[in-house]
């Protein structure tokens, strides 16, 4: 008798655990995600919890990055930096960002890569400066120094 009320025990609880976790692997939804979001299996919710030290970290050194972008482009404008170094500091920036975090359009052309650093610092100011009063003055001296730059890399073996 035990036994028999043993196995209706575990088929009872068997029976009921078991449609219920395979409605939760078909879908656990969660409200604070998007519409087309919501719609994740257990598998792909577990995997996605796994990975989430790994995107706070990466996340953390993109603010990183971007605030310090912003701290070059801001001393570049006001001249506390000059272009020339603005472009090397942009660069040792790229080059500290692990190779994971690169987008397609983060690689420069091997032969240009100081051209390229000087061409981006530049047009960070520009962007920066769009709705600033002071921004022909500044984009005036940030191209002459960009000029300078270019007529050098011309006279360059």
């Amino acid at each position: 008798m035990r036994i028999f009320a043993l196995l209706v025990l575990f088929l009872g609880a068997f029976g009921v655990l078991w449609p219920l976790a395979l409605y939760f692997d078909k879908e656990v939804l969660s409200r604070q995600d998007p519409p087309d979001m919501q719609r994740l299996t257990l598998s792909d919710w577990l995997r996605e919890e796994w990975r989430k030290p790994q995107l706070e970290a990466d996340t953390a050194i993109i603010f990183h990055i971007n605030d310090e972008n912003r701290k070059i482009t801001a001393d570049l404008i006001e001249g506390r930096r000059s272009l020339r170094d603005a472009a090397d500091a942009l660069r040792a920036l790229r080059e500290s960002k692990p190779a994971h975090l690169c987008s397609a359009e983060d690689h420069p052309p091997e032969q240009f890569v100081e051209e390229y650093f000087v061409r981006r610092a530049f047009q960070g100011a520009a962007y920066t400066l769009r709705d600033d009063p002071r921004r022909n003055a500044v984009l005036e001296r940030l191209q002459a120094e960009l000029d300078d730059f270019l007529c050098a890399q011309e006279v360059r073996p």
